[in-house]
């Protein structure tokens, strides 16, 4: 048997033993155990962070262009071009090998155009849904006149139609044209004012006038009135008396396919010299068919570029042969004869 002494001897022993290590342990550093360095995430520049911003209080969006771009206003179509038009001229090019118009490719147009009152679905080729200014749209490529092929986006909001354009619709503007796209937002809405009620033009009765067509839309013209073709009538003439000498006038209708764009921009493109001469604006009632009257300042250019234009089903009709008005009250040229034909037109 092991003494008393011995006992705790022993224990004194592997007291001792137990201080030396942990004493050892408090001495002996630890090596630190290598982890994954942590990433850091590199911010992704912002593309328009010293873009310009446009804002349109009249019909409630704004957009952003490249701070180096140039913005004009025309009326209900706002054009942001990437080179001064003040210095370097726009023209459209034809392409030899297709015939087909197009821009040069240094250039490129961002139009935005807002048309009331039509919701008309344009023809896009590759169109597809996307977001506008936080509502749904519809983006493709439409094909203009003579061929020309145009990037385009639009959305319908309170019985407007927002239309967004560029040209040329080649691969290097998609990129620029859909980034463009992207800023646009919409204002809160105020609370509209009254719609002002359209003037009524007078009108003739037609109970004994002819009914012919142009281009699937048809209209009536008076007795003694002659066609160029009853069923493509291109050019109404109408004989009348004047201080006992007859007088022979002519009434010119244009009918084009529509495609939801601005009507007034399609007469300018036909009749260039016109805002050089003084030209006004009003939207009137014939019957009740709605036209835009573009009149020219009597005397200056004469009248006899002005015009009347209206949309028929899925055509815009363009009645020519000259409209004025007088510098002084800015009353338009009333013709009863013209007016009467306008209130007839009907898709047929």
């Amino acid at each position: 048997m092991i003494g008393l002494g011995a006992f705790v001897g022993i224990l004194i022993l592997a007291g001792a033993v137990f201080g030396i290590y942990k004493y050892a342990q408090k001495q002996i550093p630890l090596e630190p155990t290598e982890g994954p360095t942590p990433e850091i995430a590199t911010p992704t520049p912002d593309p328009i962070v010293d873009w310009k911003t446009y804002t349109n209080t009249k019909y409630g969006y704004s957009i952003k262009y490249p701070q180096e771009w140039f913005i004009e206003e025309k009326e209900d179509l706002t054009k942001i071009y990437n080179r001064d038009p003040n210095i370097h001229k726009f023209e459209r090019i034809r392409e030899i090998s297709s015939g087909v118009f197009d821009y040069s490719i240094e250039d490129f147009i961002f139009d935005v155009d807002v048309v009331e009152n039509v919701t008309r679905e344009p023809n896009l080729a590759q169109k597809n849904s996307i977001d506008i200014g936080g509502m749904s749209g519809i983006r493709g490529i439409l094909t203009g006149g003579e061929g020309e092929k145009i990037l385009m986006a639009y959305l319908v909001k309170n019985n407007k139609t927002y239309n967004f354009y560029g040209r040329p619709a080649d691969s290097n503007n998609k990129d620029i044209f859909n980034l463009i796209l992207s800023t646009s937002k919409f204002l809160e809405e105020e609370t509209p004012s009254p719609t002002p009620q359209l003037n009524h033009v007078p009108t003739l009765s037609t109970t004994d006038w002819k009914t012919i067509s142009n281009n699937s839309v048809s209209f009536k013209i008076p007795p003694g009135a002659i066609c160029d073709n009853d069923n493509l009538c291109t050019k109404v003439t109408y004989t009348w008396d004047y201080q006992g000498h007859p007088i022979s006038s002519y009434i010119y209708v244009g009918v084009s396919d529509y495609q939801g764009e601005s009507i007034k921009e399609r007469f300018l493109e036909k009749n260039t010299e016109v805002v050089d001469c003084r030209p006004i604006y009003e939207e009137v009632l014939f019957g009740n068919v709605k036209a835009l009257q573009i009149a020219i300042e009597n005397g200056y250019c004469q009248g006899s570029s002005g015009g009347i234009v209206a949309v028929v089903g899925n055509k815009l009709v363009i009645i020519g042969g000259g409209l004025g008005y007088d510098p002084e009250t800015k009353v338009i040229d009333r013709w009863p004869i013209r007016d009467t034909i306008i209130s007839t037109l009907r898709m047929q």
